[in-house]
């Protein structure tokens, strides 16, 4: 049987198109290739792994629903000691870095390929996700750096607000199962479609 070589690609590959007006009041940027792990802390291991990731990153893991980063790499709480992590550029190699240096207190699995991670930005951002999202993301009760672990239009996601990309431009960064992709999607064009979307993609790490 011939070898095949194959070749990695986002899950939003086949999926993403420009729609709408123009200029666009939403734009969606893939950002496949950021390595993405979560880590699940092992019984009273908590706050040694926090000094350890400290010690490691620079930064502290968040202590409750909240996004805290340095330089590529962010940590965000999603649950009691439970964290997702992400690198810019770092792929899957992310979860083997994680595992070597804290293995032994927590449980490191690889997300990267299993699940699809988004950046939204726009002026009209807030009012296309109140359109699926049930929390409030007024950026008084949802400020840069708060996180939630909630649904939209009926499907889980994980999402944050990072800082706006100019006055009145809010950002929000977003990761939901890779198999959700189209779900997603269909939701967003046709969410957005009012206001115009464009894309953009990262390239894989």
């Amino acid at each position: 049987m011939p070898e095949r070589d194959l070749a990695s690609r986002s899950g939003l590959a086949a999926l993403v198109h420009d729609h709408g007006v123009s200029p666009a009041g939403l734009s969606v940027t893939d950002l496949d290739g950021t390595g993405i792990a979560s880590l699940h802390v092992y019984p009273a291991q908590r706050e040694t792994l926090v000094a350890a990731f400290r010690t490691n990153y620079g930064f502290d893991l968040p202590a409750g629903p909240q996004r805290l980063t340095k330089g590529g790499m962010a940590a965000i709480g999603t649950g009691p000691g439970r964290w997702l992590v992400t690198q810019d550029g770092t792929g899957n190699e992310l979860a083997t870095r994680l595992q070597n240096a804290l293995g032994a207190l927590a449980a490191v699995n690889d997300q990267t390929d299993g699940y699809v991670m988004v950046r939204l930005a726009g002026p009209a951002l807030r009012r296309v996700l109140a359109k699926g999202v049930g929390i409030d993301l007024d950026k008084k009760m949802f400020p840069v750096g708060a996180a939630a672990s909630t649904a939209i239009a009926h499907f889980g996601v994980t999402m944050w607000r990072c800082p706006d990309a100019a006055e009145g431009v809010p950002v929000f960064e977003l990761v939901f199962f890779r198999s959700l992709a189209g779900t997603f999607w269909h939701w967003l064009s046709s969410s957005a479609a009012e206001y115009g979307l464009e894309t953009s993609a990262s390239p894989r790490g």
